[in-house]
């Protein structure tokens, strides 16, 4: 068994929390990409005339966020 330096510790869990924010950074930006796609989407459900019922359900938004398209 091989004993490492603490130097090479610190690398390696620098290393494996960058990994983790790395990671972290593409969920939320993925989450912003599909919050943008449901905001167009209901944007064009609306100019439909479709109801604000059928949006909330079709998109997840509120009806707050809806009420706000123009």
């Amino acid at each position: 068994m091989s004993c490492r330096s603490s130097a090479e510790v610190s690398r390696r869990i620098r290393k494996t929390i960058g990994r983790g924010q790395a990671s972290s950074n593409r969920v939320e930006a993925k989450a912003k990409v599909q919050r943008q796609k449901a905001i167009e989407t209901a944007f064009n459900l609306k100019e439909m005339c479709f109801s604000i019922a059928q949006i909330v359900k079709a998109t997840s938004l509120t009806i707050g966020e809806i009420d706000k398209l123009k």
